[in-house]
Formats: structure tokens, sequence, C-alpha cells
């Protein structure tokens, strides 16, 4: 019987044997295609449902359908390091520091 290590969270792994490891790893992938795909067509079909109608727009190819969410992430939310969190935290440093009355007793 193997020995259950205390608190490491990776018991069940861990009595896995390396069939069952790649069985799982295999599954895993698969699951993560079929999301893909399963995305994709998602996107394809909301949008030529609607779009057409809607404003008179073209119909989309799947491959158009995966690449419009990450065309809007790329235009929306940037690329690189999330620097708002940082100017967030610097703003609201700064509100505190405003908010606090004056050393010299003036208004807050």
């Amino acid at each position: 019987m193997s020995e259950k290590k205390c608190g490491s969270g990776m018991g069940w792994w861990d009595d896995r044997s390396l069939a069952g490891k790649v069985g799982i790893g295999l599954g895993l992938a698969v699951l993560g295609v079929g999301l893909f795909f399963l995305y994709g067509w998602l996107v394809m079909s909301l949008w030529n449902w609607l779009m057409p109608d809607l404003f008179g727009l073209k119909t989309m190819g799947f491959w158009q359908a995966v690449g419009l969410p990450f065309l809007i992430m790329l235009l929306f939310m940037g690329v690189g390091s999330n620097n708002s969190d940082r100017k967030d935290r610097k703003r609201k440093r700064e509100l505190r520091r405003s908010m606090q009355p004056d050393s010299e007793g003036g208004q807050p």
C-alpha cells in the first residue's frame, strides 16, 4: 500500500499509473480540442444567425469566427502586461492621500 503525503494535494495524481496519467492527458487534450471547435462553431452560428439580418453584414466562416474574439481581445484589451492594476493602485493611493486631513489641520 502506498503511503500518502499529508497536505501535498497531489495524492490522487501520484496514485495513478503511467498509463492512467497518459490517458488523463489524452482525454484532456481531446476535450480541449473539442471545446475549441465547439466555441468556433457557436460564434459562427450566432454571427450568421444574427448579423446578416440585423445589420446587413456578410456571413463568416469557421476560422473567421475563431479569430474574431482574439481580434476583439487585442483591440480592446491591448497586448502585453496589464498596467491597469498598477494605475488603479496608484490612483487609489493618491485619492486616499488627498482625502486625509493635512498635518496643519486643513480640510480633508
